[in-house]
């Protein structure tokens, strides 16, 4: 009785892993995408996009000068991901801040920051590589989780 014989697979070149990698990321990129807007279609809200890929919908704005880096801003927020859990909130009456590009806060809050002025409100969703990426914070966010994030800025410094 002869063995059964397994089959050869090749080994990609590290020119094929990467495209292979490459078109993966494309695939989960469009995925993500597509909840995005399947999410904002059933809100209803009217977002802008950036280059990014960053929504922002400002639904109370007060005039003002937008936050530039550098300043200190003073923030409350709830975040939640797209099914609804809700992951942080900051504890009614209290506000976190954090310096404007020089914080170790999610790439995409500084960008949607700096779209707002002192006491403008806005609902923010940030694609998962604007947010905690591949990883998730390894606390409440899931690896590669898209953020909604209903946040006012209270500040500027």
């Amino acid at each position: 009785m002869a063995c059964k014989e397994k089959p050869q697979t090749r080994q990609l070149s590290p020119q094929e892993m990467e495209e292979q990698l490459i078109q993966m990321n494309e695939r989960m990129t469009g995925q993500e995408k597509e909840s995005i807007e399947a999410y904002i279609q059933e809100k209803d809200w009217p977002m802008d996009s950036t280059g990014t890929g960053l929504r922002i919908w400002i639904y109370e704005a007060v005039a003002g000068q937008k936050a530039i880096p550098g300043q200190v801003a003073e923030v409350s927020f709830v975040v939640n991901l797209l099914d609804g859990t809700e992951c942080y909130r900051t504890p009614e009456g209290e506000t976190r801040t954090f310096k404007v590009e020089q914080s170790d806060v999610e790439s995409g809050l500084h960008e949607a920051i700096q779209l707002m002025s002192a006491g403008d409100k806005a609902k923010i969703i940030l694609p998962s590589h604007l947010a905690y990426g591949l990883a998730g914070d390894l606390n409440k966010i899931p690896l590669k989780s898209t953020l909604v994030y209903d946040i006012t800025l209270h500040s500027l410094r």
